[in-house]
């Protein structure tokens, strides 16, 4: 189950009506050309949330939990696809991960 809320969420660390600044809002957006998507990121503890950004509607919708790979580095979308650098954990080497959004 998808869950959508409203776009000022990075103001809110609890839904309880205080507005505490959340740290865990990356605040950068990523852009998908080829489809013409926004998405930003939540991080917490070097785990990426990637969450699509609505502009219509002004809401975000988390798509993925990138729980799977901590402390991956310069993710960029396209077409769906999220490409990033990944720790391999092998003699300190890195390699390059994709994996579909949808």
């Amino acid at each position: 189950m998808r869950w959508s809320y409203p776009l000022t969420f990075h103001e809110y660390r609890n839904w309880n009506g205080k507005m505490v600044p959340d740290r865990r809002w990356k605040q950068k957006m990523m852009v998908d050309a080829a489809r013409k998507e926004f998405y930003t990121f939540f991080v917490t503890d070097g785990i990426y949330t990637l969450k699509r950004i609505d502009l219509k509607t002004g809401t975000v919708t988390s798509v993925m939990d990138l729980s799977g790979y901590p402390f991956a580095q310069n993710l960029r979308i396209h077409d769906g696809v999220l490409y990033f650098i990944y720790p391999t954990g092998i003699n300190k080497r890195k390699a390059l991960y994709q994996v579909k959004v949808d």
